[in-house]
């Protein structure tokens, strides 16, 4: 691995917090009023001591950015806290969690045939090929699931506010210099997911959002609260999708399940495993994490003492979390609002709470049982 890919793994994070952040209040709260109905238990009656349960969802409420806090184990709800008057309710920007529900919708996509993981992107975008770089011809659809296309890195810049102004965003993405050869560095990138939303409406002759409700949500039983397109009409690909937290926490514990939830399969069980494993791994720590790596739009890692991870990760601290080794799901959300300066510390912040007082906890005292 050269100097070079390392550097670029090294500011993943960060990159993936300033991608789809803002400064300034622009995203809507919806109202779902019929959030995903999970049985719920008593902590002890899941084998897990509820003052461990009790005394994290209590320390939530110093975090004054957190909205929400489930806790799923077994399949059974044992852990459920709103904060400073959010509710079960309320469908919030997932931000970039969006892209690990996009994985899923890509994979379905060519369960049904509509695409190839090898096929060339530009197979699905002629009109815009006249004088475009030669070497976009080579990136396929895989390029972009890995985010290895060649493209920048996307962060809060210029070139992300011109992106967003421009009346075509899948054109200007397609159009961004390459700043490496397809395939051979990986760099955070959201036009990556915006072009394969363009894509696969394209390939499968329906909006995104009509695929995936047919394909994904209603077999899930949950409901995308607000979903908001591009100028030219294609839903965002890897942010801005609005979920209440119970209904994250069911497609949490469908790949906790590797796809299959009451005997029936929804999603491929090799592209459950296949997305949530680390396709590169990253040099560094990042808060509570010592190892972190990144698969098909999705983030994985291990905290210290902790088993392996998976997990969804959006701007300001959204997350849901799979620890399948404690059969557990986690869910938090956060404001999607946060300035940039603040955004890394609220995501770093309500991991730690997560893993130091409700990972560590639970493994140790599943250890000593």
């Amino acid at each position: 691995m050269t100097a070079r890919y390392l550097r670029a793994l090294g500011l993943a994070i960060l990159a993936a917090a300033l991608a789809t952040g803002s400064g300034s209040a622009q995203h809507p709260t919806y109202t779902v009023n019929d959030p995903f109905d999970w049985d719920e238990s008593d902590p002890l009656d899941q084998g897990v001591d509820p003052e461990i349960i009790d005394t994290a969802l209590d320390r939530g409420q110093a975090l004054p950015f957190l909205h929400a806090l489930l806790v799923v184990k077994d399949g059974v709800l044992i852990g459920e806290r709103y904060y400073g008057g959010a509710g079960p309710t309320d469908a919030n920007t997932a931000m970039s969690v969006s892209k690990s529900f996009l994985s899923a919708i890509v994979g379905l996509a060519q369960r049904e045939g509509y695409l190839k993981l090898d096929q060339p992107m530009m197979d699905f975008f002629p009109d815009y090929a006249a004088g475009i770089d030669p070497r976009k011809s080579q990136i396929t659809i895989r390029h972009l699931l890995t985010m290895t296309a060649g493209y920048p890195r996307d962060e809060y810049t210029t070139e992300w506010n011109r992106w967003l102004a421009s009346p075509d965003w899948v054109g200007y993405c397609l159009g961004q210099p390459l700043e490496d050869e397809p395939g051979e560095v990986w760099h955070y990138s959201t036009c990556s997911t915006h072009i394969a939303s363009a894509l696969l409406t394209r390939a499968a002759g329906m909006s995104t959002r009509e695929f995936a409700e047919e394909h994904l949500f209603d077999a899930l039983g949950i409901r995308v609260g607000g979903w908001r397109r591009d100028p030219g009409g294609y839903y965002r690909g890897g942010w801005d999708m609005y979920f209440t937290p119970r209904d994250l926490a069911r497609f949490g514990y469908l790949y906790l399940k590797k796809g299959k939830l009451e005997g029936v399969r929804i999603v491929p069980r090799k592209w459950a495993r296949k997305t949530t494993r680390s396709n590169v791994t990253g040099s560094s720590s990042w808060g509570a994490l010592d190892r972190w790596g990144y698969g098909y739009w999705w983030w994985t890692g291990n905290g210290p003492q902790i088993y392996k991870m998976y997990f969804g990760l959006g701007y300001g601290g959204q997350y849901v979390i799979n620890v399948p080794r404690l059969k557990t799901t986690i869910v938090a959300m956060a404001d999607g609002d946060a300035d940039p300066a603040t955004a890394d510390i609220q995501e770093r912040a309500i991991l730690a709470l997560i893993i130091n007082d409700l990972l560590e906890p639970m493994r140790a005292a599943k250890i000593s049982n």
